[in-house]
C-alpha cells in the first residue's frame, strides 16, 4: 500500500479520536485597494509621511484572513490583516461591527486583529500618510464579514501540531534570534479536508524596501499559496517574535527574493506533513489587561497631532491586553501587542506551557517595539527599534506581567 495512503488512513482514525467538540471556520477577503482607493490612500512602513502615497499598483493580493476557533465554552476569532501595523480605532470599530454583525453573539474581547507587518500594504496606523476614509470603510466591513463567515461555517475539527525551521537573523547583530515555524494544522472530523493551516513565524516583511511602490504582502504571499496550493484550505500567517527578526536572503531586495524566501519557507512547512502530531482536549483562553504610559516624545507628539491612531488616558497611557491560550496539554501560545524583541520575546514563549508554543506578535495592538531594559540603547549606530518604542521600561513590565500569570 502506498505510504501517503497509509498516512491519510492513520490521520483519519486519529480524527475520529480528536475533540469532537472543537470547531474551526476561516475565510479570506480580498481587500486590494481600487485605483481610486489606491490613488488616495498610502503605503505603512518606510521613510517620511506621505513618501509613498498615491500608488494604484498591486504586485499580490492584499487580505483579510480570518479563524474561528471554539469549543463549547471558549472562542477566539484571530483576524488578520495584510498590513504594517493596525490603530486603536481602527481594531474598535472592526470589533463593533462584528458585534453588530452577529447580533451580540460575538463579544470584543473574542475578537484578535492581527497585522502581519509587510511593508507593502496600507497604512491602518496614520503614521505614514493613513488611507482614504470610503478604503477604511471598506476594510473595516470585510474584517468583520471574515470573522463572521469563518465563525459561522465552522466545523467539528481535528488539530494537528508540528515545527520547521526557518532562514531568519537577528538585524541587531545578536546570535539569538526564533528560528522555530509553529504550525498548527485542521482538518475536518468526517474526511479530513483541509480547513485551515496556521503558520507562526518571528521575520520582518521587508525584503521590499523603501523603493517599493506596489502593494504586497512580501515573502508572505508566496508561503501562503505555495502551501495551499499543496495542501489546500486556507493558510494564516502570524508573525512572531518579529521586533529584530528578518528572513535571509541571499538576492537583492526584489521580488524574486520575495517568492524564493516564500517558497522555500513552505517547502519547509510542507515537509513536516507526515510529522504532525495530533492535538486533544479542550480550548481555553484567559486575557490579561495591561497598561504602560508612553513617555516617547516622537510618538506622544503624533498622538496628540492626531497622526498615530493610538488612544492615551489623561496620564498617557495606552491600554491593551495579552491573551494567554491552551489547546489541550500539548500547545499554548500567547498574544502580544506589538514587536518583542528577542531578548524578550522569546524568553516569554520558552515559559509557555506544553510541547508547541506559539507567539502571536502585533496582535489587538500595534504599540511599537517591546525591548530588554538591558538592550535598550546598547547597540551603537542603530536605534530604529527604541525610537518606536513606548517607553523604556514598556518591555521589562510586559515580561513581568506575563511571566506572573504563567506561574
Amino acid at each position: 500500500m502506498p505510504m501517503r495512503l497509509v498516512f491519510l488512513l492513520v490521520i483519519s482514525f486519529l480524527s475520529l479520536t480528536a475533540t469532537a467538540q472543537l470547531r474551526v471556520g476561516t475565510w479570506v477577503e480580498d481587500v486590494s485597494p481600487s485605483y481610486l482607493e489606491g490613488l488616495t490612500s498610502c503605503l505603512g512602513g518606510y521613510g517620511l509621511p506621505f513618501s509613498r502615497c498615491g500608488s494604484t499598483k498591486v504586485h499580490d493580493p492584499i487580505s483579510v484572513r480570518a479563524l474561528s476557533i471554539s469549543d463549547t465554552d471558549t472562542l477566539g476569532i484571530f483576524v488578520v490583516i495584510d498590513t504594517v501595523g493596525i490603530g486603536d480605532d481602527f481594531i474598535a470599530d472592526v470589533k463593533q461591527r462584528i458585534s453588530l454583525m452577529s447580533g451580540g453573539r460575538i463579544p470584543h474581547e473574542s475578537v484578535h486583529v492581527v497585522a502581519t507587518h509587510t511593508h507593502a500594504g496600507p497604512d491602518l496606523q496614520g503614521l505614514w500618510g493613513g488611507i482614504s476614509p470610503l478604503y477604511r470603510q471598506r476594510l473595516v466591513k470585510a474584517s468583520a464579514a471574515a470573522a463572521i463567515t469563518a465563525h459561522f461555517s465552522a466545523q467539528p475539527t481535528a488539530v494537528f501540531a508540528g515545527t520547521a525551521q526557518a532562514d531568519v537573523l537577528n538585524r541587531r547583530g545578536w546570535n539569538d534570534v526564533d528560528q522555530n515555524i509553529s504550525i498548527l494544522d485542521f482538518r475536518t472530523i468526517d474526511n479530513s479536508r483541509r480547513i485551515a493551516t496556521l503558520v507562526n513565524m518571528s521575520a520582518h516583511p521587508t525584503i521590499l524596501d523603501d523603493s517599493n511602490r506596489h502593494y504586497s504582502s512580501d515573502f508572505i504571499h508566496h508561503l501562503r499559496a505555495s502551501v495551499e496550493r499543496e495542501w489546500g484550505g486556507v493558510t494564516v500567517f502570524i508573525n512572531g517574535v518579529v521586533g529584530d527578526a528578518e528572513p535571509y536572503t541571499a538576492q537583492q531586495r526584489s521580488f524574486a527574493a520575495a517568492e524564493d524566501v516564500g517558497t522555500t519557507t513552505a517547502h519547509r512547512i510542507l515537509e513536516t506533513e507526515t510529522a504532525l502530531e495530533p492535538v486533544t482536549g479542550s480550548f481555553d483562553l484567559r486575557v490579561v489587561k495591561f497598561q504602560h504610559p508612553v513617555t516617547n516624545p516622537l510618538l506622544l507628539a503624533a498622538a496628540h497631532i492626531g497622526v498615530l491612531d493610538v488612544n492615551l488616558d489623561r496620564k498617557h497611557r495606552i491600554s491593551t491586553q495579552f491573551t494567554l491560550f491552551q489547546l489541550g496539554d500539548q500547545v499554548s501560545g500567547v498574544t502580544f501587542p506589538g514587536e518583542a524583541l528577542t531578548g524578550l520575546g522569546q524568553p516569554i514563549k520558552e515559559r509557555l506551557p506544553g510541547k508547541y508554543q506559539f507567539f502571536f506578535g502585533l496582535t489587538g495592538g500595534s504599540y511599537g517595539y517591546f525591548i530588554p531594559r538591558s538592550e535598550f540603547g546598547t547597540i551603537s549606530g542603530r536605534t530604529t527599534e527604541e525610537l518606536f518604542s513606548l517607553d523604556v521600561g514598556a518591555g521589562d513590565e510586559a515580561s513581568d506581567v506575563t511571566h506572573f500569570q504563567l506561574q
